[in-house]
């Protein structure tokens, strides 16, 4: 069976060798995409979309931009983002835990 790997795909490969040193092959790149989906926090839903998830992996907090749409990782966002995005994914499961629905912030822009 022959393997197509798309541009994306690359890029995201790419970018989690140069932001996390993970040395990601396509069907690494694809069981990552699958425990995303499934367990993966929502950090925050973009306007056109995509969503920024963070999963804890291999002891590491990493930050993924995810296109829900076609259940795919479009790329790793920076360590310094993902600590960011860590604690808030932190806050959200302990207010869900809690029984608490999590406030939105609005900012002005």
């Amino acid at each position: 069976m022959t393997t197509t790997i798309d541009a994306a795909a690359c890029h995201a490969q790419e970018r989690a060798m140069e932001r996390y040193g993970l040395a990601l092959s396509f069907d690494d790149l694809r069981a990552l995409e699958q425990l995303v989906g499934t367990k993966g926090l929502i950090v925050r839903r973009e306007v056109h979309g995509t969503e920024l998830r963070c999963l804890l992996h291999a002891g590491m907090a990493i930050l993924v931009v995810w296109n829900p749409t076609t259940a795919r990782v479009l790329t790793f966002l920076p360590r310094e983002n993902a600590c960011r995005g860590a604690w808030v994914a932190n806050r959200i499961r302990k207010a869900r835990k809690a029984g608490h629905k999590p406030r939105r912030r609005r900012f002005k822009g």
